[in-house]
């Protein structure tokens, strides 16, 4: 990212800030079948959301430019999941997951602005507000085992995740592929909202000791 009043012999720094959010609630029910298996159902909602923004300034401090934009995806629907417990000697073990039916609302905005102290006059602001709606799959297993020594239990565990659809944001980029209406394969004659697939894995141990 540039700004529109760049010359040749300018130095540009680049400064980028970005945070995510992941969260979700879940109304759930559970029906325990008897030892090793539990099933249950409930229905969720989910965010997935990324704040961020780039700063472009010239090494004569002269011109800047800024792009601020927030994603942010909620999806909303039911999902069945359950639970298969197994004791091995000393160790307990299980394996949990669920999969989900979900609809997903991406919405975008985006804000751009330049400023220039040699054209003031020209100082450019612009903003862009973008939506789409998507059926997403979610489904999940984790996998954990547990033993106990003496007064204390340990455990450890892994966990992945996988979302059908994410949001990619695809920008406009004819200008560098040769320009509006060239129909290029790959150009993006607008910015618009894409659709990708996104994972999460996460691994962990748990120490539980008993109060005295």
């Amino acid at each position: 990212m540039n700004t529109p009043f760049d010359t040749p012999s300018e130095t540009i720094t680049y400064r980028t800030m970005r945070s995510a959010d992941h969260w979700g609630a879940a109304l759930e029910a559970a029906a325990f079948t008897g030892q090793p298996l539990s099933v249950r159902a409930g229905l969720a909602l989910r965010l997935l959301g990324t704040d961020g923004q780039v700063t472009a300034t010239s090494n004569a401090n002269t011109n800047a430019a800024t792009l601020r934009e927030l994603v942010e995806t909620h999806y909303w629907g039911a999902y069945l999941g359950g639970t298969a417990r197994a004791l091995l000697g000393p160790f307990a073990f299980s394996l949990d997951g669920d999969i989900g039916l979900y609809r997903a609302r991406t919405d975008y905005d985006g804000f751009y602005s330049a400023r220039s102290a040699q054209y003031p006059g020209a100082n450019l602001i612009q903003t862009l507000a973008l939506e789409r709606s998507d059926t997403a799959v979610i489904s999940s297993l984790k996998f954990s085992v547990d033993t106990q020594l003496g007064p204390v239990r340990l455990g450890a565990f892994v966990r992945g995740e996988v979302y059908s659809f994410a949001p990619r944001i695809a920008y406009n980029d004819v200008d560098l592929t040769g320009g509006v209406g060239q129909n290029l394969v790959g150009a993006n004659d607008g910015t618009r909202i894409a659709k990708d697939n996104a994972y999460s894995a996460s691994a962990g141990v748990r120490i539980a000791l008993p109060l005295p």
